[in-house]
């Protein structure tokens, strides 16, 4: 029933379901014709369905400006998946990303900082709060950001394992970071 509406919804919000299996994946293709995406608190939707929405993002036919995953299990490799669908769609529409607790690393925050260094980077908002990262960890993103070709305007990276590197390296960068307009 949802693929057969998925034309005329706009947004979908389904917060603390049990979304996983079959119906992620039927969500994720439903995901090219919404706006808005939004499924925190879902522990059933993991790194496979995360994968199955990346191969939607990927797609130029893709709408979705707003995705929403945070506490979900998606973790690293899910996150790296959608990083590089955004690296790789031209036209692509999402403006901000949600991934907070979902247990990122270093190869989902690279490919997160690949999509911001594209020229075509639309991402306004990128949530990564409570992850667990370390500063090494953020030091692509850091880079991407400090490059001056970033869309980005607000990056939470608050309840990390953060420390003075990454404060000397946003630092160091700021002259160069003409959209962020929230750190935290």
């Amino acid at each position: 029933a949802l693929a057969a509406n998925a034309a005329g919804l706009r947004s979908l919000s389904l917060d603390s379901a049990s979304v996983k299996g079959e119906g992620a994946l039927k969500l994720a293709w439903a995901a090219g014709s919404l706006r808005h995406l939004s499924l925190p608190f879902n522990p059933g939707f993991d790194s496979s369905a995360a994968a199955a929405l990346a191969e939607a993002l990927a797609e130029s036919a893709c709408r979705l400006e707003s995705l929403d995953l945070a506490e979900t299990k998606v973790k690293d490799v899910g996150v790296a998946a959608i990083g590089r669908a955004l690296a790789a769609n031209r036209q692509t529409r999402l403006k901000h990303l949600n991934v907070q607790d979902t247990l990122v690393a270093a190869s989902g925050v690279q490919a997160l900082a690949d999509a911001l260094s594209a020229a075509h980077a639309a991402l306004v908002t990128l949530e990564l709060r409570s992850n667990q990262l370390r500063d090494f960890e953020v030091a692509p993103l850091v880079a991407a950001v400090g490059g001056g070709n970033s869309s980005l305007r607000e990056l939470s990276l608050i309840w990390n394992d953060l420390g003075d590197a990454t404060a000397r390296a946003f630092a160091a960068a700021l002259p160069e970071i003409a959209s962020l307009t929230e750190l935290g």
